[in-house]
């Protein structure tokens, strides 16, 4: 939750800052744990938004503010997980 979280927040810096109407954010994270005699850790992280936006938005935009936020995250870039970031962009429905 803390690598979605962290997704969301530094997604939404980028976006206002390049003007995009984002109107509804929501995640359906996955993670995976280690199987093995070794300590459980969690392995890989898949953040998967479906994020909704004004009609008329540059999808390819958001996906690239997407991954911009992603580079800036915080808890992402502190963990030893591997952190993916799939997005789905959509228009709202007028």
């Amino acid at each position: 939750m803390a690598a979605s979280s962290c997704q969301l927040l530094a997604f939404l810096a980028v976006a206002t800052r390049e003007h995009v109407d984002v109107l509804h954010y929501e995640d359906a994270a996955v993670g995976t744990m280690s199987e093995g005699d070794g300590p459980m850790s969690i392995e890989t992280i898949r953040l998967r938004p479906t994020i909704t936006v004004a009609a008329g938005t540059d999808h390819d935009l958001v996906v690239r503010l997407v991954h911009e936020g992603h580079e800036g995250c915080f808890i992402a870039n502190s963990l030893r997980s591997d952190v993916t970031v799939e997005a789905t962009v959509v228009d709202a429905r007028p």
